[in-house]
């Protein structure tokens, strides 16, 4: 099978991650909004993936792999920072009121990451945040890369940096609803979280440029091989 046909199947790594939550919400016997909350995020990443994979030039078993692997990490990242709650809206108490949250706003750059940096006692909870937002990305710059969506390295790190801007006024937007439900509580919108990324999204580069050393030596020693025996 050809390798623009056999792209395809990394849909199926779509179809592996309905089954997993389908079967959490079976088997945790919850109520009907949770099915609203499974299958409407899955949709949504779906669509996105096909797209992906639409865009995505495979040539090799490599390029396949790392294309099933950038499927289950877009499920994997929306799970992280964009997951709707559909339950939520039927079940919580709606009172109106819709404010700015400023307290889970930072607009000030390297506040909150000089914050982390000079804690006079170690907090890993804070430290694996701030990693965790440097790595967020990384993968995402990668894969663009490496199968082919984007040729340019400053478009890939400019795409980066505006998916990032992008998840964090997602993430005030949601905010900004979530003030209207009692106990409505949202992520944390700082700009250190598109600085950390936009950083994570070069690292990828880097990975990249790495991974294509790698796969030049191996090709080259491949060809060494026949000639010496």
């Amino acid at each position: 099978m050809e390798y623009r046909k056999l792209k395809w199947l990394a849909v199926i790594v779509s179809f592996l991650y309905l089954a997993f939550f389908y079967l959490q919400v079976i088997e945790n016997g919850s109520p009907i909004y949770d099915y609203f909350t499974v299958f409407g995020n899955w949709i949504v990443i779906t669509a996105l993936s096909i797209w992906f994979v639409n865009k995505s030039i495979v040539r090799s078993t490599f390029d396949f792999l790392i294309l099933c692997g950038f499927t289950l990490y877009l499920f994997v990242l929306h799970q992280y920072v964009s997951f709707i709650s559909v339950g939520f809206y039927f079940t919580s108490e709606y009172i109106g009121d819709h404010h700015i949250q400023f307290e889970r706003l930072n607009l000030i750059p390297f506040k909150t990451i000089w914050h982390v940096i000079t804690l006079p006692v170690f907090v890993p909870v804070q430290i694996i945040q701030v990693l965790g937002n440097l790595f967020l990305l990384t993968p995402f710059a990668f894969a663009l890369l490496a199968l082919c969506i984007t040729k340019s390295i400053k478009k890939t790190v400019f795409i980066t940096m505006f998916i990032s801007i992008g998840i964090e006024i997602y993430q005030f937007l949601h905010n900004f609803i979530l003030s209207g439900y009692r106990f409505g509580e949202g992520r944390a919108v700082d700009i250190d979280d598109v600085i950390l990324n936009t950083l994570g999204g070069l690292m990828g580069v880097l990975f990249y440029k790495l991974y294509r050393r790698i796969l030049l030596f191996l090709n080259n020693m491949m060809k060494k091989e026949p000639n010496e025996s």
